[in-house]
């Protein structure tokens, strides 16, 4: 029998790992190396290798361990000895492409809507363009009108103040806080970028994203904390004008079934909402 060795995921791991994800051209949020290392704390992530693939092993929201395979998947029988080997219990998250490649005599799939991921055309974003999109222009223009808003290249001293308030708000989300910290911590290794947004010289927002595929950019964090309107709005429109062109879209993650989130979410006018398949042996 094949014995398996798990292995944490750290900072050395990038060189390595992040050229697998890119070449699987995902469109699922959890395909980054940031994504990866950020929540590990969440997920327990850890990789391992088996007849010469390799593998993330994780742990979901309800307690169930999944896998994630670091390859093109092109023959799903040879991943079943992954399963029995690392004692997961699925394949999570495979996206609607690769999902055609099982044989549903074999496997049996599964979906949460609250975890899907949402996609957005950039261009949208950055001009929120059209009528159903009037609200947010103006409430940018009363936020610029009222008050002198800079964006500046994310500031990792100010960015933890506005972390550090949003918390002392709501006191909610630890998880993603911790992540939060960690990007702020390890900003130039992870190859992060965002923007620190400053009201009237005060820093009030930022925003943290990383390059998913050749063409689309995943939004990890976005905080905001003060009484002025229009804060996210400027925020989200800035992170879209920020990034370079040749992402043509933002994938903004899911939104664990939360409704407040989910309204706000479908508020911009997504294009898409990105399925997360459990893919899972039915013998």
């Amino acid at each position: 029998m094949n014995t398996i060795t798990m292995n944490t995921i750290t900072l050395s791991d990038k060189a390595w790992l992040e050229p697998l994800l890119l070449s699987i051209d995902a469109t699922l949020s959890e395909y980054t190396f940031g994504n990866l290392f950020l929540f590990q704390p969440t997920h327990k992530y850890e990789w391992f290798e088996l007849k010469g693939k390799r593998y993330v092993k994780g742990l979901s929201y309800t307690s169930e361990w999944f896998l994630i395979p670091l390859f093109t998947i092109e023959d799903p029988e040879e991943l079943k000895e992954a399963l029995v080997h690392s004692k997961a219990s699925y394949f999570y998250p495979i996206d609607d492409r690769t999902k055609n490649h099982f044989d549903e005599k074999d496997w049996r799939t599964e979906v949460l809507h609250s975890e899907s991921d949402y996609l957005y055309a950039t261009d949208t974003i950055r001009t929120y363009k059209g009528r159903a999109l009037d609200g947010r222009r103006n409430l940018i223009h009363q936020l610029e009108a009222e008050h002198q808003a800079i964006s500046k290249p994310l500031n990792i001293e100010a960015s933890h103040t506005v972390l550090n308030n949003w918390y002392q708000e709501f006191k909610k989300a630890e998880n993603e806080v911790t992540a939060c910290k960690l990007a702020l911590q390890h900003w130039s290794e992870l190859s992060l970028f965002g923007q620190t947004i400053y009201i009237d010289g005060k820093p009030e927002g930022f925003t943290i994203g990383e390059k998913l595929n050749a063409n689309t950019a995943v939004l990890h964090f976005a905080k905001a904390v003060g009484p002025e309107k229009g804060l996210y709005q400027y925020l989200y429109q800035d992170f879209a004008c920020s990034i370079p062109h040749e992402y043509l879209y933002l994938n903004w993650e899911q939104d664990l079934g939360i409704e407040g989130i989910r309204q706000a979410k479908e508020a911009y006018r997504p294009i898409a909402h990105l399925n997360k398949w459990r893919i899972i042996p039915k013998n």
